[in-house]
């Protein structure tokens, strides 16, 4: 079948990019959530320093959640590849076994 080439090297190379990218992720949310709960109460008790307490917490919450949805976006991502670079050969193979002969 002319038109159609499998590559999944290729494809393997890329799912080791976006692995990189995972793992990245992955770092900046543990470090952001373990430095978070390692502040404790560094805003103190009074009426200030609970408005900036809640004020940061919604924000760092935010970040966290758009992080880790970030995250299992890229897991997505690679997965697929990853997939993809499995199934590839398979269906080069099926292609040319159900391809008729030309000429």
């Amino acid at each position: 079948m002319t038109g159609f080439t499998v590559e999944p090297d290729p494809l393997y190379g890329t799912g080791a990019q976006y692995e990189f990218v995972r793992s990245q992720l992955a770092a900046i949310y543990y470090a952001a959530h373990d430095g978070l709960a390692a502040a404790g109460n560094f805003a103190g008790n009074d009426a200030a320093g609970k408005a900036c307490k809640a004020t940061c917490e919604r924000i760092a919450s935010e970040v966290l959640d758009r992080i880790d949805t970030t995250h299992q976006g890229i897991n997505s991502i690679a997965d697929t590849i990853a997939n993809w670079a499995t199934s590839y050969p398979g269906i080069d193979q099926a292609l040319e076994a159900n391809t008729p002969p030309t000429g």
